[in-house]
């Protein structure tokens, strides 16, 4: 889109396909593309050699192999002296995956910040390395001029490139230290001789610690001191784009500055764009806003806020008046400061009662009026409303018609 700032907007939900990070206490929010936690400490040296995992990738040409080392189990949040007590009063060994929480694993994400051409689609790296391996040739990279290199058919040599978590910056050489860790991958190397780039800052205090780890419950927040992450699943429901002057300038689009030291001015302007997902909203809302009986709509989006059951020429037409007539309205808008009308619907069809409540549960109406038993003796109608009732079972209660505005009034505006 062009621009570098942009707001994603999410609404929580077990089935979404996004995962958002936020803190505990401030207001760090960030999907899983960007979002980060503090940096890593270096681990301890330990009693017992760390396990120490490899990630393998390949770039989208098959030329290059990525290596990423970092430590296999997580490192636990208490003193490891203390956790190797606390393991060992469990009878677990902290050596064995079974006496760990977690394992550690690589985010992709953070894999193609480092190697933007990084392919994570692919299952097989080390196999496609050696399938499409070319060996190194110095004498092969001729070129006349720099403007010759885009239309050069020079056969690009194969690489790799080593990338070391901060977390085992422990090691006093990292090169010389994993250099025969995974022997598919440093044997193919060593027999072929093929150009090696190392990635690790360990040994630079003002480089930003290398973190190649996906983020886990309870990881330290970037931004404050206190906070720590929660990882939730969510909907992506809109996104806004600061696009700035990315098109403005090359397009001369031009206005007086309204303010400021510009202020009348022909200066660039400025632009942003949105989108929303009208049918991811529906979806979402659906799935957020339901129980075991059916949808439960909010008021702003359902297709009707009341729905009245009954039987045809037995009072509906009544209860409607009662909440639709102007006269009505009016003097309700001035005793409650309602200041708009209700939106109703009467089911009027040929079923019974019974099977209409259950059609409107279904349907997920915000307040059901039922004119049933009640209605028939004493003149009174029962109030349904799903989502204020406790776990699917609703909550009714029997109101006289001289209440019934304000009784559905209240209700939704608590929905």
């Amino acid at each position: 889109m062009g621009g570098n700032l942009s707001h994603e907007y999410h609404i929580p939900s077990p089935s979404g396909e996004d995962v958002v990070i936020t803190c505990t206490s401030c207001n760090y929010a960030a999907n899983e593309v960007c979002a980060k936690s503090a940096p890593p400490r270096p681990y301890e040296t330990f009693e017992f050699d760390p396990q120490i995992a490899v990630f393998h990738g390949i770039t989208k040409d098959r030329r290059t192999l990525i290596n990423a080392f970092y430590p296999k189990l997580r490192e636990p949040a208490v003193d490891p002296k203390k956790k190797r007590i606390q393991d060992a009063e469990r009878h677990l060994d902290p050596r064995e995956p079974e006496g760990i929480i977690h394992l550690n694993e690589v985010n992709p994400h953070r894999i193609k910040d480092f190697v933007p051409d990084y392919d994570p689609s692919v299952q097989f790296p080390l196999e496609l390395f050696k399938q499409h391996f070319a060996k190194y040739d110095p004498g092969a990279l001729r070129f006349t001029h720099n403007d010759d290199l885009a239309k050069s058919t020079t056969k690009k040599y194969s690489q790799i490139i080593n990338i070391y978590d901060y977390r085992l910056s422990f090691f006093p050489d990292l090169n010389n230290s994993f250099a025969n860790h995974s022997q598919i991958a440093t044997h193919f190397a060593a027999s072929k001789d093929i150009p090696t780039t190392s990635i690790d800052t360990s040994a630079d205090p003002d480089a930003e610690p290398i973190n190649v780890l996906k983020i886990f419950d309870g990881d330290l927040c970037p931004r404050c001191s206190n906070g720590s992450l929660t990882i939730t699943n969510a909907i992506e429901l809109g996104h806004t784009f600061h696009l700035g002057t990315r098109y403005t300038i090359p397009l001369n689009a031009r206005a007086s500055s309204p303010a400021g030291e510009d202020m009348g001015k022909m200066v660039p302007m400025s632009m942003g764009c949105h989108g929303i997902g009208v049918s991811r909203m529906i979806a979402a809302i659906a799935e957020n806003y339901r129980d075991s009986k059916g949808l439960m709509w909010p008021r702003v989006i359902a297709p009707y806020e009341v729905c009245i059951i009954g039987t045809r020429g037995e009072g509906m037409e009544d209860v409607y008046d009662i909440l639709t007539s102007e006269n009505i309205v009016k003097e309700a808008v001035k005793i409650e400061n309602e200041l708009r009308t209700l939106d109703v619907v009467m089911d009027d069809r040929q079923k019974s009662i019974v099977w209409k409540m259950n059609d409107a549960d279904l349907i997920g109406y915000p307040v059901v009026l039922v004119l049933g038993r009640a209605w028939k003796q004493d003149g009174k109608v029962e109030v349904q409303c799903r989502a204020k009732g406790s776990e699917g079972a609703g909550k009714s209660k029997i109101v006289g018609v001289g209440e019934l505005r304000k009784v559905v009034t209240e209700l939704l505006n608590d929905i």
